[in-house]
């Protein structure tokens, strides 16, 4: 009798330990599965989020090229019809109060037609689609090193000529909000820009002698200018490093891997 009770506890505590193990192993298995559908989920949130970033970012770019489209071909025409009509309006204008007016209002034209292509150069520069980025990105610096006070340079090191379209625009957004964050914020007398290209990758370089930011407190308030350049380097399957503080100015490098 003792030797059955003796059995019959063993067998009861095994059955105790073995339901236990199924227990904590079916616990376990419903954690792991748990946590494999809430990774799959964030997976299609980061895809589908990525999704919506790419077409918005599309959407933008073809708005860019409507507007400048239409700046081009419609009120930079009317202020050149406007410019001529004047012309012959008044041909010997009969005193100098006459002339004086009418170089003034044809001056005013003239500013109006500049500013209309100068503002639809930004928005899409037309040699960007036909002579590369490289070319756009010189044009660029050139343009801007006449109207505003900075030593502005640019170089390129054996650059492909075939850069990726979506490539191509990407980094010249992310130049103009460079640009425009320098010119802006950093009180910088230098500006230098690099493109670079070797079998492997594209390496972009901007770097202006400023005087910086704190890179944590403007990282916690989200920059919506920084947020923006990282979605397009995000976009064009690149990656991005900042280095910058109070009084070291700002460097940006830029590295997209050859497809």
């Amino acid at each position: 009798k003792e030797m059955s009770v003796k059995w019959m506890m063993l067998l009861g505590s095994s059955g105790m330990l073995i339901l236990s193990v199924g227990i904590v192993t079916f616990v376990l298995f419903y954690q792991k599965r748990l946590l494999a559908n809430r990774l799959h989920l964030s997976a299609l949130e980061a895809q589908h989020q990525d999704e919506l970033l790419r077409v918005t970012i599309d959407k933008v770019e073809e708005e860019r090229k409507r507007i400048a489209r239409d700046l081009h071909d419609e009120i930079g025409l009317q202020f050149t019809l406007l410019s001529r009509k004047m012309e012959q309006a008044i041909v010997v204008p009969e005193n100098n109060a006459q002339r004086s007016l009418h170089e003034e209002m044809r001056q005013l034209a003239d500013t109006g037609l500049n500013s209309t292509r100068r503002i639809a150069y930004a928005l899409v520069p037309p040699e960007l689609e036909t002579l590369g980025l490289v070319t756009a990105l010189e044009n660029f610096c050139r343009h801007l090193n006449q109207s505003v006070s900075l030593d502005i340079s640019f170089d390129a090191l054996e650059v492909k000529d075939d850069i990726n379209d979506k490539v191509s625009l990407a980094l010249f957004r992310i130049t103009q909000e460079l640009f425009g964050n320098t010119l802006k914020y950093a009180n910088a007398k230098n500006i230098a820009l690099l493109l670079k290209t070797n079998a492997m990758k594209l390496t972009y370089i901007y770097h202006d002698n400023g005087k910086g930011y704190n890179a944590v407190e403007v990282n916690k308030r989200g920059g919506l200018g920084l947020r923006g350049i990282a979605n397009r380097v995000k976009m064009a399957g690149g990656n991005m490093e900042v280095i910058t503080g109070l009084g070291i100015g700002v460097k940006v490098t830029i590295e997209i891997g050859e497809e």
